[in-house]
């Protein structure tokens, strides 16, 4: 019953949700394209019903008919790798060092997320700071920009970054892999992950760019084996002193290098520890700490003491408000008599509404929010977005699906890009950078930017052609295996969903993450695929969620008693 309302819906949205990627709407031409939808989603659904029952299945085995072997005794995963799993974890390493550089080494000297650009203006004085983009992640990639200008160019700086990068995250990927076989997931998905490390599109792309995502990525990783760890044990591993400050100081660089995560993390530590409040409490305690220590760390020393060290401006965001104004906007827009004189003359006090409608972008919410004026009440929006709902709840669903729609779609693939010059220092983008200098100076922009244009040399261009090959081949001809839908939605939608079917409260805990991430595709102002990177890279974790059991836990709490009852046994004799 699970599998087949599961595959039901998913079909439904991935299918609808490709329809307003590429038409804005249903779109639906004629009785041709209707037959054509609904065999699409009858072949879909069918599709997905083999794979999510194959997966429950597999799920609801007993532990000891998936694997013959006993769990190890729990552990810090990140603080204390047996020695006999060292082996393991330096091949895995080795592995996917091995396989990344095979894509990087062609693509040197990698690429930059656009961000990255008026960061680098920022970081070399171009420009003032402000708080858009982490200070932290501006100066962690000064490091690298630095380095290369000492050694002749900011791309030697970019290269070495890139190498860095990989290493950094092929030690955390190795992580996981270890940590799940230590608590009995079988080899075989073992290997099929290390193979999806190694080799996926979602996973080499992102590691070949200094982006604030992919630097985010690692230590997500690391935080996310932590908050497993914790939900596993129910904060037992916390007692460990070392275990509790590596998981404070994993998830203070993983918020610091991005905010997000300070609304993911810390309120699923903190539903954690209320939750093992009612046992012992000091583990409850610990629990909470994790959370909100890196929390209050960034908010109350990092941010302002670095805002203030830099200068940087304070930008205002719109972000948690982008689905609603779409909304009332797109409203607007599509029914000019919804509003009468004296509701539109309210409603622009908190936004200039005529203007809105008139830069109005179906896929981002940017241009609506930029006319909000930064004084404007809030509660004014509620009230009208409550209202014009009741009375169009078809064109708020329009305009939802306009802008979230890619995150249900299992044919569009993600695309991170690995073109510097291409995608980046094109004449459009050009202009768009000369408007960081005063008057638009396009010639500033380009002399300040010159550093990063490059050609590849000669000997590279073959193995960088025959590498796009393959990559277009795994982009096209197998989109859902690099489809934003597969891990925004179905995996994490599958994991929770089964975890409610089994009452699996601990596997569902685990889910909270990844549940969290999808809410903020969800009301987020653009479908970017820079935003997949987190939860593609945990994508192995999540899947293992409900092979996770609660073996394990007495012996956690039974190894911090171990020494004390070995002394007392020591003092009886």
């Amino acid at each position: 019953m699970l599998s087949c309302v599961l595959s039901i819906v998913i079909s439904l949205l991935s299918n609808t949700g490709t329809r307003f990627v590429r038409y804005q709407s249903l779109h639906i031409a004629g009785p041709a394209d209707a037959a054509v939808l609904v065999v699409k989603i009858v072949l879909y659904a069918t599709a997905l019903y083999l794979v999510i029952r194959a997966l429950v299945s597999f799920w609801d085995r007993p532990a000891h008919d998936r694997t013959a072997s006993a769990s190890a005794p729990a552990r810090s995963p990140i603080l204390s790798i047996r020695l006999s799993d060292r082996g393991l974890y330096l091949a895995c390493f080795l592995f996917m060092m091995a396989a990344w550089l095979l894509w990087v080494i062609p693509n040197l000297p990698g690429t930059m997320r656009d961000d990255s650009i008026p960061q680098y203006l920022q970081y070399f004085g171009y420009v003032d700071y402000y708080t858009q983009h982490p200070i932290f992640d501006t100066l962690c990639f000064g490091i690298f920009w630095d380095m290369g200008a000492a050694l002749g160019s900011p791309l030697i700086g970019l290269s070495i970054y890139i190498i860095v990068q990989c290493a950094l995250t092929a030690a955390c990927f190795s992580l996981p892999l270890v940590y799940l076989r230590r608590r009995g997931v079988p080899d075989t998905a073992l290997v099929i992950f290390l193979v999806f490390y190694s080799f996926a599109r979602v996973i080499y792309q992102p590691v070949d760019a200094m982006s604030k995502d992919s630097w985010n990525g690692w230590s997500f990783v690391l935080s996310m084996i932590c908050v497993v760890e914790i939900a596993r044990t129910r904060g037992a591993c916390l007692q460990r002193r070392l275990y509790l400050i590596g998981t404070i100081v994993s998830i203070f660089i993983c918020i610091a290098s991005k905010r997000t995560m300070l609304y993911v993390l810390t309120p699923t530590l903190v539903l954690f520890a209320l939750t093992q409040i009612r046992g012992k409490r000091s583990w409850a305690a610990r629990t909470f700490a994790a959370g909100t220590v890196p929390a209050l760390a960034f908010l109350l020393i990092w941010n302002p003491l670095s805002v203030a060290m830099f200068g940087a401006t304070q930008n205002t965001t719109y972000e948690m408000v982008s689905v609603p104004v779409q909304q009332v906007v797109y409203t607007v827009k599509e029914n000019p008599s919804a509003l009468s004189d004296g509701e539109r003359r309210e409603l622009s006090e908190y936004i200039q509404i005529d203007r809105a409608v008139q830069v109005y972008n179906p896929w981002r919410s940017d241009e609506a929010t930029g006319c909000i004026y930064p004084d404007g009440d809030v509660r004014t929006l509620v009230k009208y977005w409550i209202e014009l709902g009741l009375e169009h709840p078809d064109d708020y669903l329009t305009s939802f699906m306009n802008i979230a729609s890619q995150w249900f779609s299992l044919d569009i693939p993600i695309n991170y890009g690995h073109d510097l010059e291409d995608e980046l220092l094109t004449d459009a983008r050009m202009e768009g950078w000369a408007s960081f200098f005063p008057e638009g100076g396009k010639r500033e922009a380009e002399s300040a930017l010159q550093v990063f244009r490059s050609e590849r040399p000669e000997p590279l261009q073959r193995p960088y052609e025959a590498l796009e090959r393959i990559d277009s081949i795994q982009a096209f001809h197998l989109p859902v295996l690099s489809s934003y839908g597969l891990y925004a939605f179905v995996i994490p939608i599958t994991v929770a969903a089964w975890s409610i079917a089994r009452r699996n409260l601990m596997s569902l805990g685990m889910s909270l993450v990844p549940l969290l991430l999808l809410c903020t595709f969800l009301i987020g102002p653009i479908e970017l695929y820079w935003y997949t990177v987190p939860i593609v890279y945990i994508a192995p974790l999540m899947l293992s969620f409900p092979l996770l059991s609660d073996r394990g836990i007495e012996d956690t709490a039974g190894s911090e008693r171990r020494p004390s009852e070995r002394s007392r046994n020591a003092k009886r004799r």
